[in-house]
């Protein structure tokens, strides 16, 4: 079972009560998420779990898992296991997008949708490439992936009509990938280890509570991973 890190104590929730055994809410934010990573880095296998912004084609409740995670400043965090999880998710009955995410560090405009959609990314939060950054630099083998789920979209922005029932869509079926990260970290080592080709480094060719304060706003909190 891999150690789920949630920003936020919605996110917590959803995970613990669709039966995620080690969960720990890491906090909202860039600040929070560095202050957590030497805490993943120890652990033999992660999941960065929470709700998110989709991009263009994306709507409430849809799955998504990072091939990569797309620092603010440039750096690229590969998740070379992404589709072993995919695949558990699958299995599970939920439809999976798997692409590119982006950290922002503040909540994504319409505007800002439009250029990482066409930069090719299909969704973004405010956390996962800070957590993941000292198991990625660690150089370890133990598998990482980010798990997350639309929370608003094109069409369905955050402060309009459908807020609530857009956050309730991401909340279940956020609860309802919770199952299917028990078998991931066996399944994740056992397609590693037919496709073994060495990881990036922060060196290489890509260039490079523990909680959160109380809920700052029920409608943002119950909707969004705080990221966009």
């Amino acid at each position: 079972m891999p150690l789920v890190a949630t920003p936020l104590r919605i996110e917590e929730r959803a995970m613990r009560r669709g039966g995620a055994a080690a969960v720990v809410r890491t906090g909202m934010g860039e600040a929070k998420s560095r202050a957590a990573a030497a805490r993943l880095a120890a652990a033999p296998a992660v999941v960065v779990a929470g709700m998110c912004a989709g991009m263009r084609g994306l709507v409430p409740g849809d799955v998504v898992v990072a091939s990569e995670v797309r620092d603010p400043d440039g750096t690229v965090v590969p998740c070379p296991w992404a589709e072993s999880l995919a695949e558990e998710l699958r299995r599970a009955g939920l439809a999976v997008h798997v692409g590119p995410v982006a950290t922002v560090r503040k909540l994504v405009r319409p505007a800002e949708r439009v250029t990482l959609a066409d930069a090719g990314v299909i969704a973004a939060d405010m956390e996962s490439s800070f957590l993941l950054a000292g198991v990625w630099a660690g150089g370890g083998t133990s598998p990482w992936a980010v798990l997350r789920v639309v929370s608003d979209a094109p069409g369905h922005e955050l402060l309009r009509p459908g807020i609530v029932r857009n956050g309730m869509r991401a909340y279940r079926a956020l609860k309802a990938a919770a199952p299917a990260l028990a078998g991931w970290p066996a399944a994740a080592v056992a397609a590693h280890s037919v496709d073994s080709a060495p990881l990036p480094t922060a060196d290489g060719p890509e260039g490079a509570d523990l909680g959160m304060a109380e809920r700052r706003e029920a409608g943002r909190d119950t909707t969004q991973d705080g990221g966009a």
